[in-house]
């Protein structure tokens, strides 16, 4: 969900040389999002059917600039995974604000819908951060 939003943002405030891609802690390797997860960001028009799940490796950390995670514990975790080859920071702290993200799985569509709320909203505020609001 949040490499389709911040996709979508970042194409909204023209910050073209941002992309976005994701990778989990613990998601099993080549899952499919959950269908709530596809249902609430098609209710937004974004498509995430296609999209499978990656487990975070070192070689990854080779190709980015910066991670984002959604919680402290998320965090230490991929620190362990990457060392200090790229700054890991939560997204609430790269917005500005101390806040993590829950992580909805195996919670209802509207669950779904608070957390889709919250990442939009802090992926905004960190996107017109790195690229001024245009």
């Amino acid at each position: 969900m949040a490499e389709g939003l911040c996709t979508a943002i970042a194409h909204k405030l023209g910050l073209l040389e941002v992309q976005a891609t994701s990778a989990g802690i613990a998601a099993t390797e080549g899952s499919f999002p959950s269908p709530h997860a596809a249902s609430v960001m098609r209710e937004m028009g974004i498509a995430i059917s296609k999209h499978r799940a990656r487990q975070l490796n070192s070689e990854m950390a080779h190709h980015v600039d910066l991670i984002l995670a959604m919680t402290p514990q998320h965090v230490k975790q991929a620190l362990a995974i990457v060392g200090a080859a790229v700054p890991v920071r939560t997204l609430g702290d790269y917005a500005g604000v101390r806040e993590a993200i829950n992580d909805p799985f195996g919670g209802t569509a509207e669950r779904y819908r608070r957390i889709v709320e919250q990442i939009q909203r802090l992926l905004t505020v960190a996107l017109s951060r790195l690229g001024g609001a245009k």
